[in-house]
């Protein structure tokens, strides 16, 4: 019997079907250095992402953040703002 979740608009419309998929929370991290990168063991055909869940700044440092395959890496020489006092906390996974 196939699983997952679908929800229809009043028309019978499917608005979200997301029955494949889920995403899975793997870890949280928090940044406090200026440069680094955490490998992350990925199973088959999944991918991986993360997310700034709290910055003590404005600004949130997604453009200082890339995946490369199954590395997050983070360089954030030219913005020292982002990683002063409690850091950055990042949450990662797989979708």
């Amino acid at each position: 019997m196939p699983q997952g979740l679908q929800v229809f608009d009043e028309h019978g419309k499917v608005t979200i079907d997301i029955s494949d998929r889920l995403t899975q929370v793997i870890g949280v991290i928090r940044i406090k250095s200026l440069v680094g990168s955490i490998d992350v063991t990925v199973d088959g055909n999944r991918k991986l992402f993360y997310t700034i869940s709290k910055s003590h700044s404005q600004w949130n440092g997604a453009d200082c953040m890339t995946i490369n395959g199954n590395k997050i890496s983070w360089d954030f020489s030219q913005n020292r703002l982002i990683v002063a006092g409690d850091g950055l906390e990042v949450v990662y996974g797989v979708v």
